[in-house]
């Protein structure tokens, strides 16, 4: 496979493909190339998936947590656009996450809900905040954009909120739930968090120092 990264030509046998294989959805197949990631658009595809200029708008933003487009990929001799490279960053178990001090877990948090506001300044809806798009190594990012969504007609107040919920969600509905606990009980202790607001703030003054997140949400679900 021959292919541009950006101005760079580039070309992979097909063993060399195979050894960088990370994985493949609907959309794309990824490939980990330096320090990059390679997100090779399938020819078809049935979701929606960042276009061409959409993706090129994002290799302009700076985010902190969230793996955004870097370069763009396109096709050496007829141009055509096929896909973009990420950041690569090794992860660690969700385990990990789930035995970090709440303090610094509320630390993230805040950074993460620093990028939903500059993302809305910027008119990117994010989408798609699940455990498998999530990658933990001391640090939490998101890695798939590829749902992401572009819009200028919007207010950024209204992106804003749509962020946060995204965030929120993924929290109390994909990472908490690790934590096994019953049903009623996790019902109960979602309703102490309103889904539009920053969950840093409004858990901080319900988590004791030293306790873990697990030890906080078995705490809390008692």
């Amino acid at each position: 496979m021959r292919l541009l990264i950006g101005e760079k030509l580039v070309e992979f046998s097909d063993e060399q493909l195979d050894y960088m294989y990370i994985d493949e959805g609907t959309e794309a197949e990824v490939f980990k190339y330096g320090h990059s990631v390679l997100k090779i658009y399938k020819p078809f595809c049935t979701k929606y998936r960042l276009t061409e200029k959409d993706a090129d708008s994002l290799t302009k933003i700076n985010t902190q947590r969230i793996l955004l487009p870097r370069e763009l990929l396109r096709d050496p001799d007829t141009l055509e656009f096929k896909g973009y490279s990420t950041p690569f960053i090794k992860s660690c178990s969700n385990s990990a996450l789930l035995n970090l001090k709440m303090d610094k877990f509320l630390d993230e948090l805040e950074v993460l809900e620093d990028d939903m506001e500059f993302l809305a300044t910027h008119g990117v809806d994010v989408a798609d905040f699940i455990l498998g798009n999530m990658i933990y190594d001391g640090k939490i990012y998101f890695c798939d954009p590829g749902s992401y969504v572009l819009d200028l007609k919007s207010r950024s107040g209204y992106i804003h909120q749509n962020n946060i919920c995204e965030l929120n969600n993924f929290v109390l509905n994909q990472l908490f739930p690790l934590v096994k606990v019953s049903k009623v009980k996790r019902k109960a202790y979602n309703s102490n968090y309103l889904e539009s607001e920053c969950l840093s703030w409004q858990m901080r003054d319900k988590s004791l120092p030293g306790e873990t997140v697990k030890q906080h949400i078995k705490r809390m679900t008692r």
